[in-house]
C-alpha cells in the first residue's frame, strides 16, 4: 500500500507520511483524481449549475490538492509569455505575473460558462470524470520518460517508478469508470481530451526544454476544461 499512500501524498494535501515513493505510485494517480471528482460531484449536487457550485468545486479541489495544478497552470503561461531566455526563471518565480493573472481570469470564465450548462449532463455522477481524467493523464505522462530535473519531486518519482511503471493503469481506470457512467461515449471524450492535451504537452516541452511539474499541472487544468466541455456537448445539448 506504499504506492497508494505515495500517490495521495504527492497529489493531495492529505497528511500521510511517506519516506519515498513506491514503484507503482503513478498507477494509483486515478485515486486522487477520483477524490477530486467527488468534490466536483458534491458541489454540483449541493449548489447546482451556479457560480457557488463552480466556486465550491474548484475551491474544494484546490484545498484537496494544495492548489498545485492551478499553480502549474499560472506559472506555465507566465513563462510562455516571457522572453525565451527568461522562461525558466519566470516559471520558477514565487510571485504571480501579469500573464498568469490574465490566464487565471480566462480559465475561471471558461469554467463559469461551462458550469452554467451543467444541467445538460446526462447524470450528476458525470461530474466526477474531468478531475479523474486529469490525474489519469498526469500518470500517463510518466511513460514519456522526459521529465525535467528542475521539477525535483516529480523527477525523483520518475526515477523511483523506473520510468513510469504502471503509468497506463490510470488511463485504463479512467476509461472503465467513464464507460460505466456514459458508455462508449467516454472513449470519444477521453480520447479527444488526450489528443488535445497531448499536443499541448508536446508544445510545452519544446517551449521549456522538457516536461516539468508546472506543465503537468497546466495539463490537468486544461484536461478538466476540455473534457467538461466535450461531456456537456456530447451528452447534452450544444453550448451557444
Amino acid at each position: 500500500m506504499k504506492s497508494l499512500r505515495s500517490s495521495l501524498a504527492i497529489l493531495t494535501r492529505i497528511p500521510l507520511r511517506v519516506d519515498a515513493p513506491g514503484r507503482w505510485t503513478v498507477a494509483w494517480f486515478w485515486l486522487p483524481g477520483l477524490l477530486a471528482g467527488l468534490v466536483w460531484y458534491l458541489s454540483f449536487r449541493v449548489f447546482g449549475p451556479t457560480t457557488f457550485g463552480m466556486v465550491g468545486a474548484l475551491g474544494g479541489e484546490a484545498l484537496l490538492t494544495g492548489g498545485e495544478p492551478w499553480r502549474g497552470f499560472l506559472k506555465t503561461f507566465d513563462g510562455w509569455m516571457a522572453p525565451a531566455h527568461e522562461r525558466i526563471q519566470v516559471r520558477r518565480a514565487s510571485h504571480l505575473g501579469a500573464s498568469g493573472a490574465v490566464f487565471l481570469g480566462l480559465a475561471l470564465l471558461v469554467f463559469w460558462s461551462l458550469w452554467r450548462h451543467g444541467n445538460n449532463l446526462s447524470s450528476a455522477w458525470v461530474w466526477i470524470l474531468p478531475p479523474l481524467w486529469a490525474r489519469s493523464l498526469m500518470g500517463w505522462t510518466f511513460s514519456w520518460r522526459r521529465l525535467d530535473a528542475s521539477s525535483a519531486s516529480f523527477y525523483r518519482l520518475a526515477e523511483a517508478t523506473d520510468g513510469g511503471v504502471g503509468s497506463w493503469i490510470p488511463l485504463l481506470v479512467g476509461l472503465v469508470l467513464g464507460g460505466v457512467m456514459i458508455g462508449f461515449l467516454s472513449i470519444n471524450v477521453f480520447g479527444a481530451s488526450l489528443v488535445l492535451v497531448g499536443l499541448f504537452l508536446l508544445w510545452g516541452r519544446r517551449v521549456f526544454g522538457g516536461m516539468n511539474q508546472e506543465l503537468l499541472g497546466a495539463a490537468a487544468i486544461l484536461t478538466e476544461m476540455i473534457s467538461l466541455y466535450l461531456l456537456i456537448v456530447m451528452t447534452g445539448t450544444p453550448i451557444y
